[in-house]
Formats: C-alpha cells, structure tokens, sequence
C-alpha cells in the first residue's frame, strides 16, 4: 500500500480518482499533457467537491514521464483518442510486474494499450462514478457509483487502494458484458446531450430524446448479440434511464469536451457501433446520423 499510484489523465475522472485516493493517504501521481491543468494542481492541488464538502487533495503532477517514478500500479483515464500516447508514456513508467487498469469509455482500448505493453500489464475495467470538472483541477462528484474490473489477482493491489478510498468495486469474469453495458449507456446519453448542450437528468421527460435513445440501442442490440455478448441487464432503456435519474445532473463527459472545443470520444462510442454495423451488414443509421453531428459540431 505504500507503493505510489500513477494516474494518466488530467480531467474530470482523473481528478475524481486522484482526490479519493491522495485524501485515503495514498501517494498519488497524475501524469497528463494538459499544461494548464496540471500547473494549476502543481499550484493548489486538486479542488474535490463531494456530498460531505470540498476537500484539497496534494497530488504529484507532471507533463514529462521523465519526471515520474516508476510504478506497479496505473489509472488508465485520459480520452479515448488519447491512449496510444497515454500507452507509450506508460511502457517506460510500469515496472515488469505492474498492471494498468483502464476505465476508459469506448471499445478499443485494452486492444491498443496490450500491443504496447502486453496483455499480461493492462486490465480492463468500467466505471459508473460521474463527475464534472468546472475549472482545471476542479472536480465535482455527480454520482456515486462502482468499479467494475477483470477477476485478475494482478488486480488486488489497486483493489486495496481502491477499498481505502471508499470507492465501491467488484471483480467480474466476464468483463466484456460490462464495457459493452457502459457502451450503451455512453452511446445513447453522451451524444444527445451534447448536442443539445443539457445535464443528463433532461432526457429523461424529452419524449424526441427518449425515442432517439430507444433507436440507438435497438441498433446497439442487433451488434451485441452478433458480437456473442450478454448484457447484465434485461431492460436496456429502462437501465440507461436509471442512470439518467442517478446522474441528473451531471453534464456528460462529451457535452464537457464541446464545451471546451476539445475532441470527443465519438468515434470510440458510437463509431465503433457503426464500425462493427458495418463488420456484421447490419444497419446503424441513427448512430450514424449521432457520429456525423459531432463530427460536424467539432470542426465548425
């Protein structure tokens, strides 16, 4: 436990993690590309507002791998686009018998981190904790929630640290189920309330946004079963709604990025709907229409 723990990323989720874990006593380093931000936690810290208040977190931050330690344990939380670099940083920082827990959203991460660093030091994980970062190193707690993670004994370190920060986590053999349910709830709700710039708790009474979302999933449905998977859940709407009524008012990571000017993860989310529609002919209009309006609200 006295091991310190890296944390690549600097957003909203990297902060959350990092604040939980400095503020159990565990020595945390945040290792990300983002200047500002990680000047500004240099300075002050990272700002935590939770239930209970706001706490100020100490944290180790850097811009340059050089500057870091190495490790046994890692946080993998920068965007989707970002991890092929994310990756790169990570091989010369993770020693040979550490282990990288990803909680990204999208599909294709664990893909790309494990041709970097091997599969035997990368493990997938999903995560339903929501959190909105309101100025650099600034992060609010939008939900409570759970980590769900691969049922690897490489994994029980970052379990323990995760058990002193009061941050609830199962393990989970089949894995997949539970990205692919983090998928859906990110492929209807993200997009949608980017793009009409609402928190989450908005769609529930938007009756045109609820039948968007039903039509994702539909098409969603179609490619999970192709793909052989088995959702945890029977009702999909009826889940994406409860975590709609969890995170009311939470703005999604992907409305964050717009309203940034930053890139979205749209092409690891619903992209990869409409990349794997393709791979199975099965058709993914609506996803399509979402991955397009993104594209085009980016690059207005």
């Amino acid at each position: 436990m006295n091991d310190p723990v890296l944390i690549l990323g600097c957003g909203a989720m990297a902060c959350l993690f990092a604040a939980r874990l400095a503020l159990a006593g565990q020595e945390v380093w945040l290792l990300d590309e983002w200047e500002a931000g990680i000047q500004e936690i240099q300075k002050n810290g990272i700002h935590y507002h939770s239930q209970t208040g706001l706490k100020q977190a100490t944290i180790h931050a850097v811009t340059d791998p050089a500057d870091c330690p190495r490790f046994r344990d890692a946080l993998i939380l920068v965007k989707s686009w970002q991890t092929a670099t994310a990756a790169r940083m990570l091989n010369t920082l993770l020693l040979p018998d550490g282990i990288a827990l990803s909680l990204q959203n999208g599909l294709g991460n664990l893909e790309m981190l494990s041709s970097i660093l091997g599969p035997e030091r990368v493990s997938a994980g999903v995560t339903t904790l929501g959190a909105t970062l309101t100025a650099p190193g600034v992060v609010h707690l939008m939900g409570e929630g759970e980590i769900v993670m691969s049922d690897r004994p490489e994994l029980d370190r970052i379990a323990q640290h995760l058990t002193a920060a009061s941050i609830t986590h199962r393990r989970e053999i089949d894995i997949r189920a539970f990205q692919w349910s983090k998928l859906l709830v990110n492929a209807a709700i993200n997009p949608i309330t980017a793009l009409l710039g609402v928190p989450n708790g908005v769609l529930l009474e938007n009756a045109p946004a609820q039948l968007i979302m039903r039509q994702v999933l539909e098409e969603a449905l179609q490619i999970a079963e192709a793909e052989n998977i088995t959702l945890p859940f029977a009702d999909p709407l009826a889940h994406i709604n409860s975590v709609l009524t969890i995170t009311a008012e939470n703005r999604s990571s992907m409305l964050q990025d717009l309203a940034r000017g930053a890139p979205t993860e749209i092409n690891q989310i619903n992209g990869a709907l409409v990349s794997l529609g393709n791979k199975w002919k099965i058709p993914t209009p609506v996803n399509q229409t979402l991955l397009l309006l993104i594209l085009a609200r980016v690059v207005r």
